[in-house]
């Protein structure tokens, strides 16, 4: 059974979403958990402060290689799981037969 493009395109395009949405919370977190000068304060209050100090940069600090971490895993994963997904779908239909 060939795998598909659309699910190898969805796969390898997966990965960078997730962590573009996160990696500024992360990062804002990491920060009050490892800065006596934040401690205390609220994650809106400690973002403005850090944006404020080492600007936009910083939020996307370590993003890369994140996502160079990720992606082979991913792009297997979802492409292997649409594969199997079809060969089940597939035995199951000549079973009924």
């Amino acid at each position: 059974m060939p795998l598909t493009l659309p699910a190898t395109s969805c796969a390898s395009s997966e990965p960078p979403l997730t962590p573009l949405r996160r990696w500024r919370c992360a990062q804002v977190k990491t920060r009050m958990q490892t800065s006596n000068a934040l401690l205390g304060s609220s994650s809106t209050a400690a973002a403005k402060a850090i944006l404020q100090q080492e600007g936009l940069g910083i939020f996307f600090r370590g993003l890369g290689i994140r996502l160079i971490y990720l992606l082979p895993g991913t792009t297997i994963t979802v492409t292997t799981y649409d594969w199997l997904k079809a060969v089940l779908l597939e035995m199951e239909a000549k079973r009924r037969l």
